[in-house]
């Protein structure tokens, strides 16, 4: 048997090229890499873009689109290289500066800065290639276009013969003469928009049926195509984490090397000793540093101390719910209703439960109803006491703080902090429609609650699962799930909000030991 290496870690230059070695390896991989979830959000994308491309757009306004990106990547460069610089004379030179007075000073500086450095400097440089590419691609495929188009009209007008068709176009027209004369002013200036989502929703509405059915028909379209993109992500996830396995399990099977680690330059007696593959120390040894940092300095013996007989089951129930608001206060809603949406952690049942609570946390209640509230370009992030952000945008940076503060009530976290920033409708947003936030009113429309309740098995015994809904899993949990969707819409409360309130937070008995 062949003797593992052994690679002492700690030199600064060591460290210095590790970290090239990683930003070039993430520069490089991260932007040539793909992967089936890649491969299904650029079909996505495409079949969005399809839905919502206007295609009766003029030339001239595909060209100005391809120069406002142009300009935007050109300032997504600037912003790249003076991230860098920055970072590089007010961070990394500074810091080298330290170390020749203090070394251990300057080390422990140096580590911080770089990796914050090596965070942004990675963002924006993946950012840039991204925005690139996508600009070239989106390029190309519209000069596609509009050379395909070009060939079209020329047949459809009689100015050339169809020959780089293959006489199909002129085929095509003499089938549908109605076909020809719409191809003769496809795409010129002033023509109106064709728009594949518009046109449906247009044919849907002049049916000769009852609205009831227009809004079913409306309801049914939407719902696959959202149902037929999560179930192709969940599909692309599984390839992805099987080619993962393999690509691990080939791993396993090359020469291993140990590393040894000495996490605290005043403590040399402590090591950190890893044995393995390159790529499995590449997440192992991020991971030890982590772990070292968590219980460094703390004392954890009571806990792991304690005998396994003397800890008591617990059960810990977290409610999770998400607010629904449409742009119009009530159904049929349709295609033009913009929705938007809320979610809360650690929600609390004595307070979501409440109708009047959740309605006036939203903008209404009393005598008013649904009423809502105003949205508009100021956004509003709020972390939570529990880890969990709190996140939503209104018209005015008081009615971010006013929402946020009402929302937050309905927790059992309480804010830590508050950062409310400003959309400038400026620059690109000026100059492309759809880019900035409008103001308009929005309203509640429905809540989702989500509960989830955890068993973990202390003794490692099988359990005699009265309710027949707990589920086993490897990390020794039971993982019980209710989902309730309740209506807001009409102001009131629905009728069934008290049994399904009483039903979601009913008290799941404990399984018992066999």
């Amino acid at each position: 048997m062949k003797s593992s290496k052994v690679i002492a870690t700690g030199e600064l230059f060591n460290a210095v090229a590790s970290v090239f070695n990683f930003i070039v390896s993430d520069l490089i991989g991260g932007a040539f890499t793909w992967s089936a979830t890649k491969i299904w959000s650029i079909l996505v994308a495409g079949a969005i873009f399809a839905f919502n491309f206007n295609w009766n757009i003029p030339d001239e306004d595909l060209e100005a689109r391809f120069k406002q990106a142009e300009i935007a990547w050109y300032g997504q460069l600037g912003s790249a290289i003076g991230t860098s610089l920055g970072w590089l004379a007010c961070g990394i030179v500074p810091s080298l500066l330290i170390m020749s007075f203090n070394e251990a000073m300057g080390s422990q500086i140096l580590l911080s800065v770089g990796e914050e450095a090596y965070e942004e400097m990675i963002s924006e440089l993946s950012l840039l290639i991204n925005m690139g590419v996508r600009n070239k691609c989106n390029q190309l495929m519209a000069e596609m276009f509009i050379g395909f188009r070009w060939l079209i009209k020329n047949a459809a007008n009689g100015l050339e013969p169809d020959t780089a068709l293959g006489g199909i176009a002129t085929k095509v027209f003499q089938s549908f003469p109605k076909l020809k004369e719409s191809a003769k002013s496809w795409g010129d200036k002033g023509s109106k928009p064709w728009v594949l989502s518009q046109k449906i929703e247009e044919y849907i509405e002049s049916l000769p049926i009852e609205q009831k059915y227009q809004e079913f028909f409306e309801e049914l379209l939407d719902s696959f195509g959202d149902s037929c993109i999560e179930a192709g992500y969940v599909v692309a996830g599984g390839i992805d984490e099987f080619l993962a396995n393999q690509s691990v399990a080939q791993a396993i099977k090359q020469q291993p090397n140990t590393v040894v680690i000495t996490p605290n330059r005043l403590a040399p007696n402590q090591k950190l000793i890893l044995h393995g593959t390159t790529e499995q120390l590449k997440q192992s040894i991020t991971a030890a540093l982590a772990n070292y940092q968590i219980v460094d300095g703390k004392d954890i013996g009571i806990d792991l101390g304690m005998p396994l007989i003397e800890r008591a089951h617990k059960q810990i129930s977290e409610y999770v719910i998400t607010l629904f608001l449409k742009s119009k206060q009530k159904p049929p809603y349709g295609r033009d209703a913009k929705q938007h949406q809320i979610k809360l952690n650690s929600a609390n049942k004595l307070k979501f439960t409440d109708f009047d609570k959740v309605i006036r946390a939203l903008g209404g209640g009393g005598k008013d109803g649904n009423l809502g509230y105003m949205y508009g370009r100021f956004f509003g992030r709020a972390q939570m006491s529990d880890g969990s952000t709190l996140e939503l945008w209104c018209d005015t940076s008081e009615n971010v703080k006013t929402r946020i503060e009402a929302i937050a009530e309905l927790s059992e976290a309480t804010i830590q902090t508050l950062n409310i920033t400003e959309e400038i409708k400026d620059y690109q947003r000026k100059k492309i429609e759809g880019l900035s936030k409008d103001i308009y009113r929005v309203y509640p429309w429905k809540v989702e609650v989500i509960r989830k309740t955890k068993v973990y098995d202390d003794y490692g015994k099988s359990f005699n699962d009265t309710t027949g809904n707990l589920k086993s899993t490897k990390q020794g949990y039971y993982d019980h799930s209710y989902p309730y969707t309740l209506e807001l819409w009409q102001g009131q409360e629905p009728a069934n909000w008290d049994a399904a309130m009483a039903e979601l937070t009913k008290l799941i008995p404990l399984p018992n030991p066999i």
